[in-house]
């Protein structure tokens, strides 16, 4: 802070310059260390009448430059007015009170008590410090007057509600630090995870990668193709039950191909027997009639078992059928099962090759699960 004080009291003209700290202005008496500081205190409270003016001036100026503000006090000995110039912007007609310009560049607003004003920051040479020599019915009586208290009063009731928003904030805070505490050992499993996979080569992860998918979808088409491997056993033990059924009537076939040959023979035999008989009809019908009738029946129920027989052969023909569909599909399954088999060998050797899971980081040869976890 720069002071420049012109015509106050004893200085006619002083310039000062006070640096960052505590400074002590010494000197004999009636050298105007007072005077410096009351017209630092005039400049500032716009306060000193025309007496404090220099006998042989007509006004006293006192400017002050702080934290790159400029405050330049004037007061007329004629008109006992002040007037200020602050930052090149004029004040006049300002009364006796202090100028709210100069208090918030300063920082040193005065305190009204009553219809007392008080300057907390300036006390007056050999003074007791401000408050010290009051009462305690004095003190609570300027407190419980100030303005400031009503400020105190509001500070608190703010000070309250921000302490309330930050309790719930310190809750919030807590349920989040337990909601991080519970998520700390899946963290550090995944940790775990990271720091094994990081051992690898990227190149190796990626083989290994491609390589757990591709025996996974081997291991799920393995299940797929073991449940179809059931299901066609199970098909394969009905045409096995069907064969075994089959075998009896297959020796009945035989039997009934011979009984056809046989069938063929007796035709032929009834063809001559037939037309015999027309013969002798003409010529011994009547003696011969009971012979014939018998023959006759014979004859009708071999046609009754040939019709029988021809039947059971066309049975016979369709479960013939039926067992050469259900075998050509046996077969196909069975090619089916080969070729997995072959596959899944083939997803073996290449997993064997791989002493150590590059997922879980286990041992192959201990067997288990793999993969990630």
């Amino acid at each position: 802070m720069k002071v420049k004080i012109t015509d106050y009291q004893i200085i006619e003209d002083a310039e000062l310059e006070f640096p960052v700290g505590i400074t002590s202005i010494i000197g004999s008496t009636n050298n105007g260390k007072s005077a410096l500081i009351r017209a630092i205190k005039g400049a500032i409270n716009n306060q000193g009448g025309s007496s404090f003016i220099n006998y042989n001036a007509n006004e006293t100026v006192v400017a002050i430059d702080f934290n790159s503000n400029n405050i330049i006090w004037t007061k007329s000995k004629k008109q006992g007015k002040s007037n200020y110039t602050i930052n090149d912007d004029k004040y006049d007609k300002i009364g006796q009170t202090q100028l709210k310009e100069v208090a918030d560049i300063m920082n040193m607003p005065e305190i009204s008590v009553g219809t007392e004003r008080h300057q907390i920051n300036f006390w007056k040479q050999l003074d007791k410090p401000f408050l010290i020599d009051k009462t305690p019915y004095q003190l609570f009586e300027f407190i419980a007057n100030s303005k400031e208290q009503e400020q105190v009063d509001k500070l608190k009731q703010q000070t309250e509600v921000e302490l309330k928003g930050i309790k719930r904030h310190v809750e919030d805070n807590h349920l989040l630090i337990d909601n991080y505490k519970k998520e700390i050992p899946e963290l550090t499993k995944e940790s775990e995870l990271y720091d094994k996979l990081s051992k690898y080569n990227p190149v190796t992860l990626k083989s290994a990668e491609t390589l757990a998918t591709e025996t996974q979808d081997g291991l799920i088409l393995y299940d797929s193709l073991n449940e179809d491997i059931a299901y066609y056993n199970e098909e394969l033990e009905k045409i096995n039950s069907i064969i075994s059924k089959l075998e009896p009537m297959l020796e009945e076939i035989k039997v009934h191909n011979s009984l056809r040959e046989s069938l063929i023979a007796l035709f032929t035999q009834m063809e001559v027997k037939e037309r015999l008989v027309d013969e002798l009809r003409v010529r011994t019908f009547d003696n011969n009639v009971e012979f014939y009738e018998e023959q006759a029946e014979k004859l009708n129920n071999s046609i009754l078992q040939y019709n029988e027989q021809v039947n059971s052969a066309k049975s016979i023909k369709d479960l013939f059928i039926k067992y050469n569909s259900k075998n050509s599909e046996y077969d196909s399954l069975k090619i089916k099962y080969n070729n997995t088999i072959k596959e899944l060998d083939k997803y073996t050797e290449e997993l064997s090759q791989f002493k150590t899971c590059p997922l879980c980081g286990l041992s192959l040869e201990t067997g288990g699960e793999h993969g990630l976890h």
